[in-house]
């Protein structure tokens, strides 16, 4: 009853109750009806708490959308792309993340409402390179070798064992820590074709993880006979 136009359809009309008019050019009025409109629920979209995930490791994202109206449309931030499987998608797998960053995604229903939400997975660099305290090559099948282990994808640079003296008894590189327990990159106890005494042996190492990053490291094992 105030703002007439020359159009029976009105658009962009906020939530509430309005009372319908129609004015001719004489001013004549009439009184057409009373109509409501709802405004829905704001849409919401969650992609959960930050997630906390070890270097290497692959993770999958969940966007949970409630309050909207499907179909729903998804957009990932485009500039991660490297790292996530899809961008219109609701769960993208992420992959390669060699250092903590946030992910942001906007969701968009089917009357045009969106929402957006953002999450950051933080990497956590665990350096884990073992190397056993003892052990005992007297040919019980256990425990045999003295040899390098830990994370998958770790390379071991170099890995040098010494006697008391600081004679080098055993010498090996560029293996992959997974192949740490294998002939040609672990010590079975001889020195030279012969039986080493029980005794205790100092060894060093260098190792290359997966995110370029390099470690040094010793330490002391005791052989037991």
């Amino acid at each position: 009853g105030i703002n007439y136009n020359g159009s029976a359809i009105q658009i962009g009309l906020p939530a509430g109750t309005y009372q319908g008019y129609i004015r001719d050019k004489q001013g004549c009025e009439y009184f057409v009806g009373e109509a409501t409109i709802v405004q829905p629920d704001q849409i919401l979209v969650d992609l959960g708490p930050d997630i906390f995930m070890d270097i290497g490791i692959d993770t999958q994202l969940q966007a949970l959308v409630s309050n909207g109206i499907p179909p729903y449309q998804y957009a990932w931030t485009a500039q991660d792309s490297t790292f996530l499987s899809c961008l219109d998608c609701p769960d993208p797998v992420v992959s390669g993340l060699e250092f903590t960053r946030t992910f942001r995604v906007i969701v968009t229903d089917a009357n045009g409402c969106t929402s957006e939400a953002v999450i950051t997975i933080h990497i956590q660099k665990v350096r884990i390179v073992l190397v056993p305290t003892a052990f005992t090559p007297n040919g019980d099948g256990q425990n045999e070798r003295m040899g390098v282990m830990g994370r998958p994808g770790t390379v071991i640079r170099e890995f040098q064992i010494f006697d008391r003296w600081g004679e080098q008894v055993f010498y090996a590189d560029d293996f992959l820590i997974e192949d740490g327990l294998l002939p040609a990159h672990s010590w079975d106890g001889t020195f030279r074709g012969d039986l080493m005494n029980s005794a205790v042996f100092v060894w060093t190492l260098k190792a290359e993880f997966p995110d370029g990053e390099t470690g040094f490291y010793k330490g002391q094992t005791t052989l037991v006979r």
